[in-house]
């Protein structure tokens, strides 16, 4: 085994101790997670993604990155027609299209073949893959998924094969996207929402208390070409009843919640929904083309006179203030934690502590590149 590999290993080792003592209700420090296509999934203390069928993890922290596989003189084989008991613990259980998650000390892999969902887990160090949940519904890989409060959200969909005009069946498959809540610790899952008559889409945002956020999408076709109304809505857990907030328009593009109140940015700035229905500005900023909301505040990348510039805004006093620029040209690309993590200019994905960040202190103490 490499040095390297050695530290990233003893690594996660110390972070798994750090998680053991917390009990099964408990949120424990990087249970949360946040699945972005092509980028893998994110969580509270590093990110888990997948490469040719094997699973590499980063730690925020130390910048170590490796194989999750602590087998000596492992030569990493994933899963294939000729390999279907995988001696490496990185690689995936399966061959079908499949998603990775990481939550606190465990590892999870959703993969499907349109007709369902099968939900494997193990531990970090686990040699064998263990099925958690089956689901009878497939899903796309092209969304996100969010791990919450020891609970999985995510878009599954009925596939229905097209049918040309005579009536015989087409190998495109035609999606009837809905959302679902899987119970992490129970091995349970019910629907929360059902497929809407003429939405082509629907994605989870963002997760508050008992509150889930998602956009729906509705196709608007004319001669030339197909549109889309982007509409947001909020999910109540406990009654499973959804509430229409706004539609998506260069005003207003949703950044998240805090404390009941929907805040987003856009060419209005940073703007707040009030529950009552209200509009009210947030603060006095230029353009937001992004932001990041997080426990304390919101990240934004406000432009000014074509440049961008970062500013954090606070939810206790409502004050804002500059923030120093990301090194290497870095741009705002999610929050999670206690971590910002950025994007550079060669591509790669960088962590920053949000403290070091906001007291002009910024160095990356990680960089990876999960593509």
């Amino acid at each position: 085994m490499g040095k390297r590999q050695s530290i990233l290993l003893l690594c996660l080792s110390l972070l798994l101790t750090s998680l053991s003592g917390c009990g099964a209700g408990d949120s424990a420090a990087g249970d949360n997670a946040h699945y972005i296509p092509v980028f893998g999934c994110l969580g509270e203390t590093g990110s888990v993604y997948e490469v040719n069928g094997i699973l590499y993890y980063t730690d925020y922290a130390t910048g170590e990155n490796g194989v999750l596989c602590s087998k000596p003189n492992c030569i990493h084989e994933p899963y294939s027609s000729s390999n279907t008991e995988p001696y490496c613990e990185a690689a995936l259980p399966n061959g079908n299209l499949s998603v990775s998650l990481l939550s606190g000390n465990s590892l999870y892999v959703m993969t499907t073949d349109f007709t369902g969902t099968e939900i494997y887990t193990k531990q970090v160090y686990g040699e064998t893959w263990v099925t958690l949940l089956e689901i009878p519904y497939g899903f796309s890989s092209g969304l996100q998924r969010r791990i919450y409060d020891k609970k999985l959200y995510f878009t599954a969909a009925s596939y229905e094969h097209e049918t040309d005009i005579t009536g015989e069946e087409m190998p495109a498959l035609q999606s009837f996207p809905f959302l679902i809540e899987v119970d992490l610790d129970r091995r349970t899952y019910r629907t929360l929402t059902e497929y809407e008559d003429g939405s082509s889409c629907t994605d989870v945002l963002f997760i508050e208390g008992d509150s889930l956020y998602y956009e729906t999408e509705y196709p608007i076709r004319d001669t030339y070409e197909t549109t889309y109304r982007v509409c947001i809505y909020s999910l109540n857990l406990n009654t499973l009843e959804s509430e229409y907030l706004f539609t998506t328009d260069a005003s207003h593009v949703f950044l998240g919640a805090h404390e009941g109140t929907v805040y987003t940015c856009g060419t209005a700035g940073l703007m707040m929904l009030t529950e009552d229905g209200t509009w009210l500005p947030a603060c006095q900023t230029d353009t937001c083309t992004s932001g990041y909301s997080y426990e304390d505040g919101i990240l934004l990348s406000v432009r000014q006179d074509n440049s961008a510039s970062i500013l954090h805004y606070d939810y206790k006093t409502g004050k804002v203030s500059d923030v120093p620029a990301l090194p290497q040209n870095g741009y705002l690309f999610d929050v999670m934690g206690d971590w910002v993590l950025a994007i550079t200019e060669n591509g790669d994905i960088a962590a920053v502590p949000i403290e070091d960040l906001l007291s002009g202190r910024a160095q990356y103490t990680a960089t990876w590149r999960p593509y």
